[in-house]
């Protein structure tokens, strides 16, 4: 039998990224598309600095009422690997303690992400 040894490392640019959901689909040559996006609410487009002798504070301008959807990154995979990372993840989700059985109750609190 044969033996490949695979060395485990992290590149430079791992990065990890707070995710809403996901989007995608099958491209025409069968390959699964999925694209990662971070819902958030829109910034305040300024600021305001009331000061007061030497004491300054700020209060936040007015933001528009609208839901940013950022696309964060995207993957091209083939089934085999969309299906065995689809298996991979809900055990993940299992093992953090989601149970599909209680499907529709609140989920734990995020994990804030620096």
């Amino acid at each position: 039998m044969a033996e490949i040894k695979i060395v485990s490392r992290n590149h430079k640019d791992l990065k990890y990224i707070p995710v809403s959901g996901a989007s995608g689909g099958v491209s025409p040559y069968g390959a699964v598309l999925v694209a990662f996006f971070h819902d958030h609410m829109d910034v305040p487009d300024e600021a305001i600095i009331d000061v007061q002798g030497n004491v300054a504070s700020e209060r936040p301008g007015i933001a528009p009422a609208q839901v940013i959807r950022d696309y964060l990154m995207g993957m091209q995979l083939t089934r085999e690997q969309a299906w065995s990372i689809g298996a991979w993840l809900q055990q993940k989700a299992k093992e953090a303690g989601y149970d599909p059985a209680a499907a529709g109750t609140p989920p734990p609190p995020a994990h804030k992400w620096n």
